[in-house]
């Protein structure tokens, strides 16, 4: 047997770290002790010494057969995930336009830019074309991003769903619908059309009302906060699935804490369909990064206890989830 390469240590606490195995996804906690043992004794003499550290190390897989080429094992598994022929994602931007101007932005807004009548007539005939063709396709996944996808929804987004929605409904194709949108221009026609749909969402914030006003405001420089709480709670209670993605910075990371408050009249039976994601702000560079975290650490616990899932950049696993963009079946 051989220790893995793929795993992590992380320090939890003063007397605790966290052993982790990207290959498995699997982990466990260890006291200093068992950190000492894990980190200075061959597997003959561990298995001896710790037999119940040497057991867990078995069961997540964090030791394997020594004639194991992990390596390649990973190249397997990343190649089959690239390779999938079951799901068939097409990736759309109706503009490059965006009610929005936030600082830290890197697109370039096309002011009036759209999809035009010849290109939606050809992501139909692209959709059309390729669900007769792919023998083993089970699901068709469609995304909108931007700029902001919800600008001119009637005229794109609605009649390319519209038209997937029929071409899968007739070959006995699953799919769903994603957009990356700020949410602000959603509204009681789309709520209404996207019903009983298998949609989601990824949402942005930026701290708390204050902070988020100062960032995301609309054109006319009105703050967004209050209609973007609101419209996330009327997805989650038409049961679809929202990515609120907060994102944080050395000065905004304390207001965050509050915004558990403005979801406190929400029903905790659609807490669940909120999954709260943080994400540093990359522009945003200070020294103290060990007090940024520390106050991280309180902000997703506070999130944890009011019933979100929480998620954060901090762990990311390329094993199991590939970058998209590789995909074969991904346009």
């Amino acid at each position: 047997m051989k220790y893995s390469i793929y795993n992590s240590l992380l320090r939890i606490t003063d007397n605790s770290s966290i052993l982790y195995n990207a290959m498995s996804d699997k982990f466990i906690i260890l006291s200093n002790q068992a950190e000492k043992d894990y980190q200075l004794c061959n597997l003959d003499i561990l298995k001896d010494k710790n037999p119940i550290l040497y057991n867990q190390l078995i069961e997540t897989e964090s030791i394997v057969d020594e004639n194991i080429d992990e390596v390649q094992e990973v190249k397997n598994r990343i190649n089959n995930k690239i390779l999938d022929d079951k799901t068939y994602h097409l990736h759309i931007n109706p503009t490059l336009d965006c009610n929005f101007r936030c600082w830290y932005c890197y697109e370039k807004h096309q002011v009036g830019s759209r999809m035009n009548y010849y290109v939606i007539t050809a992501v139909k005939e692209h959709i059309k074309h390729i669900i007769p063709t792919k023998p083993n396709l089970e699901f068709f996944s469609l995304s909108f991003f931007g700029g902001e996808p919800l600008m001119y929804f009637k005229s794109i987004a609605q009649p390319i769903i519209e038209f997937l929605e029929k071409e899968c409904n007739e070959n006995n194709i699953g799919f769903k619908i994603h957009f990356t949108s700020n949410s602000f221009l959603l509204n009681g026609h789309i709520l209404h059309f996207l019903k009983n749909k298998n949609v989601s969402f990824q949402i942005t914030l930026d701290g708390n009302r204050e902070n988020h006003d100062k960032t995301r405001f609309n054109t006319n420089n009105t703050g967004s906060y209050d209609r973007i709480i609101s419209n996330i709670k009327s997805l989650a209670k038409d049961s679809h699935e929202v990515i609120l993605r907060i994102n944080y910075t050395a000065s905004n990371i304390e207001s965050i804490m509050e915004i558990t408050d403005d979801f406190k009249d929400l029903n905790n039976d659609f807490k669940p369909f909120i999954s709260v994601n943080f994400q540093r702000v990359w522009q945003d560079k200070v020294n103290k990064e060990a007090q940024v975290d520390d106050k991280l650490r309180i902000c997703i616990e506070k999130f944890l206890r009011e019933g979100f899932r929480v998620t954060t950049h901090k762990v990311q696993n390329i094993v199991n989830s590939p970058c998209y963009a590789d995909k074969k079946n991904h346009i």
